[in-house]
């Protein structure tokens, strides 16, 4: 257990003495410094010199290494403070002792040593604190050269230190997510982009492939990527983000490498500096052409189909698993007058059939659920009441898993076939 400080009984509040003032009311006669007017030249110029300072100092004095120390290195002593004062300095820092000892006594053989970034782990407030000082240790000499005491110049560096952990950490951390991003734009079959803050100029561009590269920074982008008739309307899009420094988001069509037209989806997002001032604008294009050409396939065989359905006079349903309809062709409406398909949509299909027609129907829809297509020949009447006979197959119609999700049902009308038996 540290021990107190020997003071005068005029000391009063000591923790708020300066230590010119400790030094003055210090028992010194009970140290193995003796009394101060007996202290030898050199210790009385050393400890003048350390008090006047503003670095924080402090002074290991003869043999028993009596620790002594000015106002900046009372801070350091923490709540060691002011009962460090005149003690050995084993008793001062005895959680450093072992890592100390042999750097004072270097110096006590008239070495000189300093430290940058030196860790310790400290216990001056009653817990471990892990801190970082430099200090230079200079051995101090009487008349006759022998070395008698140390002098030692320290800062608390552990700020900087800690401050340089975590710009290491985040230049560490930058580093792999540039990796990262590097190998995620290797992998990628995305154009990529930069723009100038607004939007005039081209600075960059990796085609990809799909788009032509761009050699150096162009202003004439528009003419050489975009059809003019979309140029409008790509403009006015550029000119809302660039206005509210949101990303640009657009799928439009371009030139592609090859002369033709292609379309590509383009996101780009405003990248800025330290002060928030947008500095170039960052983005990846990807090619939409095969996807908008698929489109545009479906879309002419779509066409194709309702005009196919449009010009058949059977009649063409969908229904869904519980039997109900759910769509009707165009000529199944001719030729079972139906004005409007919301009269019927919805309605079980079962039960237009009658007699036995009705039984089959059924029997057809439940085979359809199972998977298997089966037909059957029945009387249902025609929305305005006209009794007409039907050629009927139903099938089921697959999903992506294989499985039937809906029923396809076709019928034929053959009253005249059943009239003419």
């Amino acid at each position: 257990m540290m021990r107190h400080a020997k003071l005068g009984t005029d000391a009063g509040r000591t923790g708020s003495l300066r230590m010119a003032d400790l030094f003055r009311l210090y028992d010194w006669a009970s140290t193995p410094l003796g009394k101060r007017e007996t202290w030898p030249a050199v210790l009385r110029t050393t400890v003048d010199l350390m008090l006047a300072s503003l670095h924080p100092m402090c002074v290991m004095w003869g043999p028993e290494r009596i620790f002594l120390y000015n106002d900046g290195y009372a801070e350091i002593l923490g709540a060691r403070h002011p009962s460090a004062l005149g003690l050995r300095t084993e008793d001062v820092w005895p959680e450093l002792w072992d890592d100390l000892v042999p750097l004072i006594d270097r110096t006590f053989r008239g070495e000189s040593c300093a430290f940058r970034d030196q860790p310790l782990t400290m216990m001056r407030n009653g817990f471990e604190e892990q801190v970082w000082y430099d200090f230079a240790y200079s051995p101090v000499g009487d008349e006759r050269g022998e070395v008698v005491g140390l002098l030692n110049v320290t800062s608390d560096c552990t700020a900087r230190v800690v401050a340089q952990r975590e710009r290491d950490a985040a230049i560490e951390r930058l580093r792999a997510s540039e990796k990262r991003l590097a190998a995620l734009v290797e992998a990628s079959s995305d154009s990529l982009y930069s723009m100038s803050p607004d939007w005039q100029e081209m600075r960059t561009l990796q085609g990809r492939g799909f788009i032509t590269d761009a050699d150096a920074p162009s202003v004439r982008w528009m003419d050489e990527y975009l059809l003019p008739e979309d140029r409008t309307e790509v403009s006015d899009r550029i000119a809302t983000a660039v206005a509210r420094t949101e990303p640009f988001e657009m799928e439009h069509r371009v030139r592609l490498a090859d002369g033709s037209t292609g379309w590509i989806f383009s996101r780009a997002v405003p990248v800025r500096d330290g002060e928030g001032r947008v500095t170039e604008w960052f983005g990846m294009a990807a090619d939409a052409t095969a996807r908008h050409r698929a489109l545009e396939q479906l879309r002419e065989s779509e066409s194709f189909m309702r005009g196919v359905l449009a010009a058949s006079s059977d009649c063409i349903k969908v229904l869904d698993l519980d039997a109900r309809l759910t769509f009707m062709s165009e000529g199944g409406k001719r030729v079972m007058d139906v004005s409007d398909f919301n009269a019927v949509a919805g309605c079980p299909w079962p039960s237009f059939w009658e007699g036995e027609g009705h039984l089959a129907a059924k029997e057809a829809v439940a085979a359809a659920r199972a998977g298997v297509a089966s037909g059957f020949q029945g009387y249902a009447d025609t929305m305005k009441g006209n009794r007409r006979y039907w050629d009927v197959q139903v099938s089921p119609i697959l999903g992506a898993d294989g499985k039937p999700e809906r029923i396809l049902s076709i019928s034929r009308d053959i009253t005249d076939l059943k009239v003419a038996e």
